[in-house]
């Protein structure tokens, strides 16, 4: 009986370990499930959001055409009526710099498929970039302040696909 009761128990310690297993790996699909619909809410709400103040602010890709370095300083003083407009546009930047590293980052973590990335979010992505390139370009080149995930994807469509950002900034703009 002994030799019944110690098959038993293994037979139970072998269907534990199945069930275990099953119910692991449906925890971790369910889990990369939440991170996917988080991601893409958070790659919408974003770009929504994007839309929106562009809508409500039609300078925005005028002030792009414009931007040097030196409207930096303005950025920092703006109790000037038209420096607080160069405060706006900067703030503006910043969303779209979060919205591209927002689709980069879920890219890069396996949060949005190929299909949907290269399709959709990396076209927007591309195209946000270089609407503002030429302040996006002044954070490259000052440091630490853009992302990896950015500063990677500038640099590997620079080569692998031959897009020279400023060309193509000018080229946005003022259409030949």
């Amino acid at each position: 009986m002994s030799a019944y009761v110690a098959s038993a128990a293994a037979i139970v310690s072998v269907v534990s370990a199945i069930v275990a297993i099953a119910l692991g790996v449906w925890t971790a699909r369910q889990t990369k499930q939440a991170q996917q619909v988080a991601a893409y809410r958070a790659v919408h709400d974003l770009y929504d959001r994007m839309v929106q103040l562009k809508f409500d602010n039609p300078d925005f890709l005028l002030q792009a055409r414009e931007w040097k370095q030196s409207k930096m300083g303005s950025v920092y003083d703006a109790d000037d009526l038209e420096h607080a407009e160069w405060s706006r546009y900067y703030t503006f930047v910043e969303l779209c710099i979060g919205f591209a590293n927002a689709v980069l980052q879920a890219r890069s973590a396996g949060l949005m498929g190929t299909a949907e990335y290269e399709k959709q979010w990396e076209r927007l992505v591309r195209l946000v970039v270089t609407e503002h390139y030429p302040i996006i370009s002044g954070f490259l080149g000052e440091g630490p302040y853009v992302s990896q995930y950015l500063r990677d994807y500038i640099n590997s469509t620079s080569l692998e696909a031959a897009w020279d950002w400023d060309k193509r900034h000018h080229t946005l703009v003022w259409p030949d």
